[in-house]
């Protein structure tokens, strides 16, 4: 079996068990990203996709990070910078223990394992334009700021763009991460993030996110939730999907097939 199947239902797994959590605690998460564009066009994974992504409205995501242990399953772990030293990550992460990641022979991209699922909140953001640049604008300081403390993180792979690359590199060599802690910065992006609640402002989403403020849309599009079929999980998708997966992926993301050298698999790229 290719490794990029046997991820794949390691994190098929995983979701499974963090589905049935959030149903008996009563939270909603949503698939989100690549993960609701498998769903609704492949049912399963897309294909080539090599981690899951979900996102649950604020007040759950906080619910669920109080319940959740920090080894919930034999073989997993529950990562955030609220209950471990150096998660290096501002949102939680479901990760494959390395002992177990060892066993199975699979790749490595985390100095605890393998990334199986990344956890994102959902939250509300300023009705005003100008108040929502500033917004967007301050996060990306903070996110800045706090990743300069992962440069030297073992075994992480780098998610960065190359001009962001380039640009914490600098930063790094002045040495200014040193004047103050990660978690600190993750506590203020916790503040500045909660400051407008989910569904009570105009428009909702993450600037947790890799994709930044391209995943910030209408309120009315993340809703309360379309279910859709998920191998043999049901999982809530963005509500409107159709417009969400439209502005993520462009409006022929239904049909649209890319070339084998564009399929990018970049969580796992160059680890084994």
């Amino acid at each position: 079996m290719p490794i990029i199947q046997e991820v794949q239902n390691e994190e098929y797994h995983a979701l499974c068990i963090i589905a049935d959590i959030c149903k008996k605690n009563e939270l909603q998460f949503f698939l989100r990203g690549g993960s609701a564009l498998g769903a609704i066009k492949y049912h399963d994974f897309v294909p080539w996709d090599d981690d899951i992504d979900i996102a649950l409205p604020r007040k759950d995501y906080n619910k669920l990070i109080e319940v959740m242990p920090f080894e919930f399953a034999d073989n997993l772990l529950f990562v955030s910078y609220q209950n471990v030293k150096n998660a290096h990550c501002y949102f939680p992460r479901i990760v494959l223990k390395d002992s177990e990641r060892e066993k199975k022979g699979l790749p490595k991209n985390n100095e605890r394992g393998l990334v199986l699922i990344d956890v994102l909140p959902i939250d509300g953001m300023p009705d005003n334009r100008i108040s929502l640049t500033i917004h967007i604008i301050k996060a990306y300081i903070l996110r800045i700021l706090a990743s300069l403390w992962t440069i030297d993180a073992h075994d992480t792979v780098s998610m960065h763009g190359e001009k962001k690359d380039k640009l914490l590199k600098l930063l790094y060599s002045t040495k200014i991460h040193h004047l103050y802690k990660q978690d600190d910065i993750y506590r203020k992006l916790d503040k500045l993030y909660s400051r407008y609640p989910y569904l009570k402002t105009a428009y909702s989403g993450m600037l947790s996110s890799d994709k930044l403020k391209k995943e910030i849309m209408p309120s009315t599009w993340w809703g309360t939730g379309t279910k859709a079929k998920f191998r043999d999980l049901e999982a809530d998708v963005p509500e409107r999907y159709d417009l969400y997966l439209k502005r993520l992926f462009g409006d022929n993301y239904a049909d649209y097939e890319p070339e084998e050298n564009k399929r990018t698999k970049s969580h796992l790229s160059g680890r084994v």
